[in-house]
């Protein structure tokens, strides 16, 4: 039996990030991110946690 994952909120910076990376859209920008997080951290924590 499969769990499925609980995805980080959408107001967040990890799930804006996820949102993003899942979207079949293009992306031309970003918003900026609050706080001390770099994008790539929220990437690598991303690919761990969901693979």
């Amino acid at each position: 039996m499969s769990k499925t994952p609980k995805f980080p909120g959408p107001l967040t910076a990890r799930g804006a990030v996820l949102a993003v990376l899942l979207s079949d859209a293009d992306q031309t920008g970003v918003e900026p991110l609050q706080g001390r997080t770099s994008l790539a951290a929220i990437v690598k924590m991303l690919k761990r946690k969901y693979h």
